[in-house]
């Protein structure tokens, strides 16, 4: 994209990464762990400069369908329950998987009458938008368990409001 190159300082002379080479680059930071350090200095930079100022946090989580998804017919548990055990939870979220091109990290969602197979991203931004901490957990995983997770990530240690259908609670 233009403005990124702008943004850069490139010319349209100049050689650019394809997406496989920041691909890549992204899979060696997550392979070595430095993914989360990389941001967390960015945003520490961001804040010390005065771009970022944490008087508010917005969390949000997103689905990311899968493309391999498994094919034929599983059993899907509509109503999960927040008190079980994760392996009791991923027992009932659907059947044994035997299939090898199928990704196995991944579960099923149901989300507004739809059936989901993949990842949720749970995000924390500031006012602006600007990302602050991210967390990618199987879809079938609980919005409000990794709301302490997060704020951990961003260094945000007191008492916050959380909004949970229908009601307000503290955490």
């Amino acid at each position: 994209r233009l403005s990124f190159m702008r943004f850069l300082g490139l010319s349209l002379e100049d050689s650019v990464p394809d997406s496989t080479t920041i691909c890549r680059f992204r899979n060696a930071l997550v392979l070595g762990g430095l993914n989360d350090q990389l941001l967390f200095e960015v945003n520490r930079q961001l804040e010390a400069a005065g771009v970022i100022i944490k008087s508010g946090v917005i969390v949000d989580a997103s689905v990311t369908d899968s493309p391999r998804r498994p094919r034929g017919s599983y059993t899907m548990v509509d109503d999960r329950n927040e008190e079980v055990g994760y392996k009791e939870a991923e027992a009932a979220h659907f059947e044994e998987c035997t299939h090898s091109n199928i990704d196995g990290e991944a579960r099923w969602l149901k989300k507004g009458g739809q059936s989901h197979y993949g990842y949720k991203r749970h995000t924390a931004t500031d006012e602006n938008g600007l990302i602050l901490a991210e967390v990618t957990t199987p879809a079938n995983q609980s919005d409000i368990l990794w709301i302490s997770s997060i704020c951990r990530k961003i260094r945000l240690y007191w008492q916050i409001k959380v909004i949970v259908r229908p009601r307000m609670r503290l955490i």
